[in-house]
């Protein structure tokens, strides 16, 4: 018998259930992607982003919602699964508690996060599932060993952000991403208060030019955001701006980070700076009921 328990935001000791499991899993799926645990960048965060199935006081499989957009817009859904707990109804209903949430907030799309190791060891999973790629590009996870980087020279220099570039940064940022400025200014704000995130700023004087956000909450620096204002690209300020990044961030150990698998300027500037491909990630879609969400309210 198992039970599911549901919250918008972890406690610590959860963190930690979550964090063990994955390792498990990790290992038993020869995976490397670790979950995001924290809600800061949900737009309502007071909904249940995460669902956690417990057996005997031990975690056997956690979902979580990441709901950056509002209802509309698309929903990543991650699911974790004990080895020794699959295909006994775990997932089905960690599922169904987090498709109900979904529906009673609004959300109407969604797609599951699977990595390609995972697919390689299990060629039926997709069409037992019921599940597909969703049609876009794969996503790469790259990793940056310990040790990485050179300081920032050339006239520019990097700081980290505070509170008051971001009215300077906002532009820029909704200018680099795909995102109306209610977005852009959720994840600038965000990521200044949240526990485990820091901006960087790469500066020409008191200049922005480029932007780069951290999240150490797996364990390690988590690179996210990183862009290069529009009319300074293509002079290799971003592989020098990820470089500087690299000598402060990996000192201890090695960052991480993600980029589109269609998007080969970044890849090639990633690649200068010092890291290298550790998985890649496939956002996946139903193709039959087996995922569709329950009717809100029902």
């Amino acid at each position: 018998m198992f039970t599911i328990t549901q919250t918008a935001v972890l406690t610590a000791d959860q963190i930690k259930a979550a964090q063990t499991l994955t390792e498990v899993v990790q290992a038993h799926d020869h995976l490397a992607r670790a979950p995001y645990l924290d809600n800061q960048f949900n737009v309502d965060r007071t909904m249940p982003a995460f669902f956690m199935a417990w057996a005997a006081g031990e975690l056997i499989g956690y979902a979580t919602l990441y709901a950056d957009e509002a209802p509309g817009g698309c929903v990543d859904v991650a699911l974790y699964m004990h080895p020794a707990w699959r295909r006994r109804g775990v997932a089905t209903a960690l599922w169904q508690a987090a498709g109900a949430v979904l529906a009673g907030y609004g959300y109407e799309d969604y797609e599951f996060l699977c990595e390609q190791a995972f697919l390689d060891r299990n060629p039926g999973f997709l069409a037992a599932a019921g599940l597909a790629p969703n049609g876009d590009a794969a996503e790469y996870q790259l990793c940056a060993p310990a040790g990485s980087g050179a300081p920032m020279t050339g006239g520019l220099s990097v700081r980290r952000m505070t509170a008051d570039d971001v009215l300077a940064v906002l532009p820029l940022y909704a200018a680099a991403f795909p995102e109306d400025e209610a977005s852009a200014d959720l994840y600038l704000t965000q990521t200044l208060a949240g526990a485990n995130s820091r901006a960087y700023l790469l500066l020409d004087g008191a200049t922005p030019l480029g932007y780069a956000a951290v999240d150490t909450g797996a364990g390690y620096p988590y690179l996210f955001g990183v862009f290069i204002a529009a009319d300074r690209r293509g002079a290799g300020l971003g592989t020098r701006f990820v470089r500087a990044l690299l000598a402060r961030l990996s000192v201890s150990g090695p960052v991480r980070l993600s980029v589109e698998a269609d998007n080969p300027a970044a890849c090639r500037a990633y690649a200068k700076a010092g890291f290298v491909r550790e998985t890649t990630v496939w956002y996946l879609v139903p193709t039959g009921a087996a995922w569709r969400l329950p009717t809100a309210g029902a």
